[in-house]
């Protein structure tokens, strides 16, 4: 009798990096045989070996769950892309010098270059403090309307008052109303265009004109654009006037005039008390006013009744002149037509008769 033993021979598939001939002899789905000669089982497509290098694991997908621990550089499954903490843990995310386009990242953009304007991603301009807008040829990466290109990078426009370089455009100025220029010292700043001034809130408004409108709380000194002029109130408001050393023309001002000066209107007029009156020679000039009298150049307010006087000029009281009271004293008395009451001189009826 013949007996046939029949054994069975057990093939053992290929371990990861140990030669195989194709796939189905590599260990599982996540293996595959590689096509370098000679050719070993590796991870697949989608899958990466983890650190321990235990298994082939599946790759993650961009702005997935990564481990932040785990070394192995292409655990991410999209192209330029990094595991890394986006403070909420650790991601899948593109690498800095990308930005997400979609599922894919894209290289970003460099100061003036082309860009998608429809493109919603706040990080596709790769320069700090640069935005994708239309610059009228185009949407570029551009530095924000809040900088200035300096060289390859953004930098913050210029504050007010603040330094600036001798030939820097207006629009390294901060305030859209300011220039680079010397302030009178040498030293460049910005500071607002000419017939504008910088207010109380720190920005370049236009000065105000003659007899215009002011803001009586604003302390700056070039807010009114006419020279010798300030903001004060005239009982209508707060206007642009002239200093009170200064007569407006309509136009400039100019300074008040001194006793005696040819003049058109009395506040021409400097001195006190005097106002712009017929001389009685036909001239209009800057005279006392009725109720004073001029003594070196000045207006003095008219004595009372038998106040001591030197010329009858001098005396307020009506009817009465600079005389002697009979005792060696020259005092503002009634004049021989009048006789006094009460401080007062009044026509003496006796010569009024008589006359």
């Amino acid at each position: 009798m013949v007996f046939v033993i029949y054994s069975t021979l057990s093939v053992e598939g290929a371990a990861y990096s140990e030669n195989c001939a194709d796939d189905s002899e590599c260990p599982d789905a996540t293996h595959i045989c590689g096509t370098e000669i000679p050719k070993t089982c590796i991870c697949g497509t989608n899958y990466f070996r983890n650190a321990g290098n235990t298994a082939c694991t599946e790759r993650v997908d961009l702005n997935g769950d990564c481990d932040g621990l785990e070394s192995a550089e292409d655990q991410c499954a999209v192209a330029s892309t990094e595991c890394r903490d986006d403070g909420a843990g650790s991601k899948c995310l593109c690498e800095t010098t990308h930005y997400q386009d979609g599922t894919a990242c894209a290289s970003r953009v460099d100061l003036n270059g082309d860009c998608d304007g429809l493109e919603s991603a706040e990080d596709q301009c790769a320069v700090a403090s640069t935005e994708c807008r239309d610059d009228g040829a185009g949407s570029k990466c551009l530095c924000e309307t809040t900088h200035y290109r300096d060289g390859t990078a953004c930098a913050s426009k210029i504050e007010l008052d603040s330094g600036c370089t001798s030939g820097d455009p207006a629009t390294y100025c901060k305030d859209s109303l300011a220039e680079c220029r010397d302030d009178g010292s040498g030293a460049f700043k910005c500071l607002c265009l000419p017939s504008y001034f910088k207010n109380k809130g720190g920005t370049c408004a236009a000065q105000v004109g003659l007899a215009g409108n002011c803001d009586g709380t604003d302390s700056a000194a070039e807010q009114c654009s006419i020279t010798k002029t300030e903001c004060r109130d005239d009982g209508a408001g707060n206007k642009c006037l002239c200093i009170t050393t200064h007569y407006s023309d309509g136009s400039a001002c100019h300074t008040k005039l001194v006793y005696g000066a040819t003049c058109t209107a009395s506040d021409q007029c400097g001195v006190a008390d005097t106002e712009c009156t017929d001389d009685g020679a036909g001239a209009t000039k800057c005279l006392c006013k009725a109720t004073h009298y001029e003594s070196s150049s000045n207006c003095v307010l008219k004595l009372v009744y038998d106040a001591p006087c030197t010329a009858s000029d001098q005396c307020g009281v009506a009817n009465t002149e600079c005389r002697d009271d009979g005792l060696g004293n020259d005092k503002c008395l009634c004049s021989s037509t009048h006789y006094e009451s009460s401080s007062n001189c009044v026509l003496s009826k006796i010569r009024n008769i008589i006359t």
